[in-house]
């Protein structure tokens, strides 16, 4: 974990890795550099939970720590996602974020 961000939306472990001069493609279940597949999914998700229980047991209530992966200086950042691929399928384009692909 490289940072966590606390806020009225929840508890967020945010793993950011600078991926200079890299493509780094992502979806729902995986992460993939230069096309090579990585764990940085299973990785997120592991150090959310750890960071749940120490947060939960610190706090004597469930807190619940969502995972989010940080892409740096990647050269190019694709992806496509359940959600994407719906707004896609039923409108012929994909909806996102402004500077995020499909936005």
């Amino acid at each position: 974990m490289d940072h966590l961000a606390i806020g009225p939306a929840g508890v967020f472990s945010i793993n950011s890795k600078s991926h200079r001069g890299k493509t780094v493609w992502y979806g729902d279940t995986a992460v993939t550099m230069n096309g090579s597949p990585t764990r940085r999914i299973a990785v997120g998700q592991s150090e959310a939970r750890r960071i749940s229980r120490v947060l939960s047991t610190r706090c004597g209530v469930d807190v619940p720590v969502r995972p989010v992966i940080s892409a740096v200086n990647a050269t190019k950042l694709t992806g496509l996602t359940v959600s994407a691929k719906r707004a896609r399928s039923s409108s012929g384009r994909t909806c996102g974020a402004p500077g995020l692909p499909g936005g």
